[in-house]
């Protein structure tokens, strides 16, 4: 399962990634996205991230 954030310009900001497999009645988050835009305003309807990160999750704690 995917749950996305979207900023008041209709882009994605925040995106988490979920799955089931790892506990029978919980999800387990396992990765997430955080992408930055830039603050010049020519650029507000570009849908084109300049950065991104990325956190991936193991059951383990990594």
């Amino acid at each position: 399962m995917i749950i996305n954030f979207i900023d008041e310009f209709n882009r994605i900001y925040l995106s988490y990634t979920f799955g089931g497999n790892h506990h029978p009645k919980k999800l387990f988050l396992e990765s997430l996205y955080y992408f930055i835009y830039s603050d010049d305003k020519e650029f507000y309807a570009c849908s084109k991230s300049i950065k991104d990160v990325q956190y991936i999750f193991t059951p383990e704690g990594n």
